[in-house]
This record gives C-alpha cells, structure tokens and sequence, in this order.
C-alpha cells in the first residue's frame, strides 16, 4: 500500500526504511522470549521468504550469529497487533513434533492470504518419504501447527495464487517427468494436493520462480527465470537464459526477454527474476553472459502485460533500461 517503504531486519530487531525520506526506523526489537530461542542474536527470512500481500504477517527465524548460526526456532509476527502470535523451536515436541527438527532450510514465509506459514528445508525426505519432517517443504498455519508437505524435496519455488484466490506452491514437480518435458506444478497449501499441472519443453539449466504479485488481475501468474549453468549465457532448450510467465489456470506462456545470465561460480549473475505487484515490469540480475564480470540489474516494462487478454505475436511495448 505504500511503495515508499522497504522492511529489512538487522540483529534483532524488523526495520522499515522509506526511500523517500532516506530514513530507517525500528518495527519491532525482539526480545528472546519472542524468538523463541536461547542465545539468540538475530532473526532472518532467509532472503527469499515474503509477507502476506496486505504486510500484516511475517515470518522469521531466530539463530545464534555466534555459534555458527546455530538456528534456534521460527515465530510469526503480526504487524498490525505490534506482536508476536506463535512461536515454536526446532526440538522435541516443537516444529516438528515428537522429533527434533533438521534444523538446516532455505527461508521461511507467508502465503498471499496470510493463512499459511511455509518453510523451505534444505533436506529432502529419504526414498521420497512425504512422511519424514523437517524435509522438502512443509506448510504450518500461522499458530505454526502442520498442515501439509507440497514436496518432499528442497525444488526452487514460490508462493502464488490461483485465479480463485487458492493459495498455492509453485514449482518444479517432486514428480519424474520424461519425453522431453518439465512439470510445472501448482500445489495447494491447504492440503499438498496437486491443483495444476503444465508441462513445458524440459530445459538443461537452472531456474527460479517468483509469484509474488499481488493485483488481483493476475495472481494466476507467475514469473520463471533460468539461467545457464555451463556454457555461455545462451542456454539449452527452448527457455534457455529465458526469463517468461506462467498462467497456472490455462497454461498459458509469455516470453519476455533473455536473462543473458551466465552463472559460472557467481551465484549473484542468475537472474533471480520478480515482478511488480501488477506484472508491468520484471527485474532480474545478470552478468551479460560475462564470466566474472559485474552482475548488474535489468529492468523490462511490459505494457499491458498479461492483462491484456489479446496474447500478441511478441509481449507489447517491450524496452530495456
């Protein structure tokens, strides 16, 4: 609601910096109660974890900067109440039930609607086991009590919705796919089902995906990014060094420009592409197909964008800055 502010943590304590004025002010100082964990000298997302669309509710994760960031548990933080509504550690009888979690994940957050909690594990699940926690990727609601596991393994993905407002995990499938094509499947937080599923030309590279927007437009919509991992920055198959957008409902796709990522050993140089709220421009970083050269960041505007109804030859009014 207002775009002159970004939320950031630093040690303890949620910080909010209006870019307008150029000033930064504290949110919340969290206390080691409120974490949840002993020892506790700062909280995180994990960089890639987000807050429902309205900013109400976050989620971080509490660990020891000291002790080799040793994680110590994950709460959910109500901004409009200025409190902490649930908080739960990595032990027996916390997040993971009977059993101590495996403490080692990617990010936490917040689904669309602000129902769901989602946690990102680094661990997959042993034979592909859904049973096993702590593993793949798992969805708690915001009391931070289990609800489902979309995947039983560590895949890139994001939160979006579908057209109907279901809130949904979107990724590469946990399933095996063959004949030359790529599962991109919609999961439903509610209970791990598979509520889309849209096969794409396989591609030989890495990927990313952002379902961030939130215009009530074109929340069906999600962006991919792929990147090459090995060659020059053109990449292999039909999407290589590709950046497009996916409608989960119809399948649909949208190219919109090429990465030009090269990643080689720089992880910074992947696109790691996302939109803005309404899907008119995407940003991503690239190195410009130069193998140790500066990653700087890309801006495409896409007038009309996936609005339009009209699906054109080429996306319209597509321009570089």
């Amino acid at each position: 609601s207002d775009p002159n502010i970004i939320y950031y943590v630093g040690g303890m304590n949620f910080y909010k910096y209006n870019v307008q004025a150029k000033t930064s002010s504290i949110v919340h100082s969290f206390t080691q109660a409120e974490t949840g964990g002993m020892n506790c000298t700062a909280i995180a997302n994990g960089d890639e974890g987000n807050s429902d669309d309205n900013d109400r509710y976050w989620a971080f994760y509490s660990f020891d900067s000291n002790d080799n960031y040793a994680e110590r548990g994950i709460f959910v933080y109500d901004l409009a109440q200025d409190k902490v509504i649930a908080t739960k550690g990595f032990g027996a009888g916390g997040l993971c039930g009977a059993n101590a979690c495996q403490t080692d994940f990617n990010w936490v957050g917040i689904s669309h609607s602000g129902k769901y909690v989602l946690v990102n594990w680094n661990n997959d699940s042993p034979d592909n086991d859904f049973s096993v926690r702590g593993t793949g990727q798992e969805v708690f609601d915001l009391s931070l009590k289990y609800v489902s596991k979309p995947s039983e393994k560590n895949w890139h993905g994001d939160a979006a919705q579908l057209a109907d407002g279901t809130d949904v995990y979107v990724g590469a499938a946990h399933l095996g796919d063959t004949n030359g094509y790529q599962a991109i499947r919609a999961i439903r937080l509610e209970d791990g089902v598979v509520a889309t599923s849209c096969m794409t030309p396989e591609w030989q590279s890495g990927f990313h995906f952002s379902g961030r927007t939130n215009s009530s437009l074109v929340k069906d919509w999600v962006l991919v990014s792929v990147y090459d991992q090995d060659g020059n920055g053109v990449g292999t198959g039909v999407f290589g060094s590709e950046i497009f957008a996916l409608n989960l409902d119809t399948c649909e796709v949208r190219r919109i420009a090429h990465a030009q990522s090269f990643r080689a050993d720089d992880y910074y140089a992947e696109p790691h592409a996302v939109m803005n709220f309404n899907f008119s421009k995407v940003v991503w970083g690239s190195n410009w197909r130069v193998k140790g050269g500066p990653d700087q960041t890309y801006v495409a505007e896409w007038a009309g964008g996936p609005v339009d109804s009209t699906p054109p030859a080429r996306p319209k009014g597509l321009r570089f800055q």
